[in-house]
């Protein structure tokens, strides 16, 4: 574990760990906001992780992806708004009326 100091002043504490034979590198926090103890206890649990097997970079991503709005019908909307300035409004709102009417039912319960 180390503290990483950039030129621009930021501070980060950072852990380097080898998983399958790779060198891979955790961040554990900015400081001053996470304390040394929170880096340390943080620290010894991605430590058991990769005791057990775990990589906990991987286990990190997962929870991430969990915890937001990752599903079809939330990737079919902000796919349908990023495209709304380069589409016609009929176009728009003919796709926008196929998805309500023929996918998103489909899919079950999406909001």
């Amino acid at each position: 574990m180390y503290l990483l100091v950039n030129p621009n002043g930021g501070k980060y504490f950072r852990l380097d760990y080898r998983f399958t034979g790779k060198r891979k590198t955790l961040a554990l926090g900015v400081y001053p906001d996470t304390s040394l103890k929170q880096a340390r206890d943080r620290r010894d649990t991605a430590k058991k992780q990769i005791a057990d097997g775990i990589d906990p970079g991987i286990t990190r991503k997962i929870e991430k992806a969990g915890s937001t709005e990752n599903t079809l019908a939330a990737v079919a909307k902000e796919f349908m708004e990023a495209n709304r300035k380069k589409w016609s409004a009929s176009h728009f709102a003919h796709l926008e009326q196929c998805f309500e009417r023929d996918v998103f039912p489909w899919l079950g319960s999406y909001n």
